[in-house]
């Protein structure tokens, strides 16, 4: 059951309680509305009864048609009350002086309409004997009223009794409801103090054992939906985490090999650097073997060939038709250079020429 329907019930046993209260109170001044209104014509049938005799006596004394009239009226007077004490809820002792009254009043009409025909000297006799039924009119009047008084106060006091019992009845179920509920408001709050703090801890496996028919179930009941979103939440964090530390794993690893190749590629690029280094020195050592080649193939092509030579000064024609000595020329279209000396023969010649 709900806390809050709970709350309702102990807030609207008060109101039961209060409304029977007010319904006994009720019924109970009703009764003793009834009881008093009953006891009052009971008086009043006792106070005709007093009228009848005092009007009895002046009869006796002065036998006059005006109080033969009265005591007609106040005799009929006595049966309309007596016909108003009935009522239904009577007991058999108030139902029998009811009867016990009206038959006296009856009794009583007879008396006085033998008292209205007789002559003077019977008159006497039928006064005592209306005498004796008042008397018993008055006694049976006098019971009845105490009955009434004593019913009333009756009824005052089981209406005391109801009240006071009604209050025992609501204190002790409002206690005992409110003891009830507390103790299920302390163990829920007690088992929720404990979810919270264990999964506070850590514990995302900890489930709440309540009752979902309340407020505290259902709360119960959304807690362990949290702790279960936040075990699935974690064990996902796990799983992305695992997954976040092989992918570090596999790009360290990546990035080792990448390390490496660049190495190798640097490695590869600086012998490549050397390489094409030793080749464009190549290149330029062989271009300039080349030209050297060229040239020396230029000036080899020079002297090659058929050369027009002087027969008496050895000059020689260039292409130009310039005549150049031996040693200008081959110096010009060679490497070779010249140191002049005089062969043996030369040299005996010259002594010769010396002497």
């Amino acid at each position: 059951m709900l806390i809050r329907t709970q709350l309702r019930l102990a807030a609207l046993i008060p109101a039961l309680v209060s409304l029977l209260i007010g319904g006994v109170l009720w019924v109970a001044d009703s009764e003793a509305d009834k009881a008093r209104q009953v006891a009052e014509i009971a008086a009043r049938v006792r106070v005709a009864n007093f009228e009848l005799n005092i009007l009895t006596q002046e009869y006796l004394l002065f036998n006059g048609a005006r109080v033969e009239g009265q005591l007609r009226i106040r005799l009929r007077s006595m049966g309309d009350l007596l016909a108003q004490l009935g009522h239904d809820g009577q007991n058999p002792e108030e139902k029998e002086l009811v009867e016990t009254l009206r038959r006296s009043h009856q009794e009583l009409g007879g008396f006085y309409n033998l008292l209205f025909g007789s002559s003077s000297s019977s008159q006497g006799q039928i006064a005592g004997a209306l005498l004796v039924k008042a008397q018993n009119i008055r006694a049976k009047s006098e019971q009845f009223v105490d009955i009434q008084q004593v019913q009333v106060v009756q009824l005052q006091r089981r209406a005391v009794v109801v009240v006071a019992s009604s209050l025992c009845v609501m204190a002790g179920l409002s206690v005992i409801f409110l003891v009830l509920l507390t103790r299920k408001l302390i163990r829920g709050i007690g088992l929720l103090e404990e979810g919270v703090r264990r999964i506070a801890v850590g514990d995302h496996e900890h489930q709440i054992p309540l009752d979902t028919s309340s407020e505290l179930g259902l709360l119960a009941q959304s807690f362990n939906d949290m702790s279960r979103l936040l075990r699935d939440s974690y064990a996902s964090i796990e799983t992305l985490l695992a997954g976040s530390r092989k992918l570090n794993a596999d790009l360290e690893l990546q990035r080792v090999a990448l390390e490496e190749r660049n190495a190798d590629l640097r490695q590869e690029m600086e012998m490549r650097r050397r390489q094409e280094d030793l080749v464009r020195e190549s290149n330029a050592q062989l271009t300039r073997q080349k030209a050297e080649l060229e040239a020396t193939l230029n000036r080899i092509k020079r002297l090659e060939g058929l050369l027009s030579i002087c027969m008496q000064c050895k000059k020689i024609r260039t292409e130009n038709n310039a005549w150049l000595e031996l040693e200008k020329y081959i110096g010009d279209n060679s490497d070779a250079t010249f140191s002049h000396g005089l062969c043996p023969e030369c040299l005996d010649m010259e002594m010769k020429k010396l002497d």
